[in-house]
């Protein structure tokens, strides 16, 4: 996988407050095999899950970090299209709870449930991002080629 820390995700969204995205990485496989790899093609998307995977400190992917490589700068570009598709595919989800009662809406104190004309537009525009974050990779790609 390429996104596995919060603080990569807050490259993208920065005003979420998850703090762990591993409930989250069946979601992140999906929108890599599904939505990304289709893109970028299988040897590339293994080279990066090679590079990632060997990446001591994922801060180092970050902008602006030092000495970023091509391969840095890509992983980061790929992030992008795969943090917003996995919001967009989790965000109807997220919004239920499963237990032992069954299914349940999620509420928390100091926030006001999302209707579902705001879950349609957040979702919307999680979509519109994922397909930006594409274009600009593959944007990127050409130039780089």
């Amino acid at each position: 996988m390429l996104l596995t820390t919060p603080q990569e995700l807050r490259q993208y969204l920065p005003t979420h407050v998850i703090e762990s995205l591993e409930p989250l990485y069946g979601f992140i496989d999906n929108s890599e095999h599904d939505f990304l790899l289709e893109k970028i093609g299988k040897p590339l998307y293994a080279e990066l899950t090679k590079v990632y995977d060997e990446l001591i400190d994922k801060d180092e992917i970050l902008p602006g970090g030092n000495n970023q490589t091509p391969w840095m700068q890509l992983i980061h570009l790929c992030q992008r299209p795969v943090a917003f598709d996995m919001l967009y595919r989790a965000a109807d989800v997220s919004a239920v709870s499963v237990n032992e009662s069954g299914l349940n809406v999620i509420d928390s104190d100091g926030y006001d449930n999302a209707d579902e004309k705001t879950i349609d537009r957040y979702k919307k525009r999680l979509n519109q991002e994922a397909h930006r974050g594409i274009d600009r990779l593959l944007y990127t790609l050409e130039e780089w080629a």
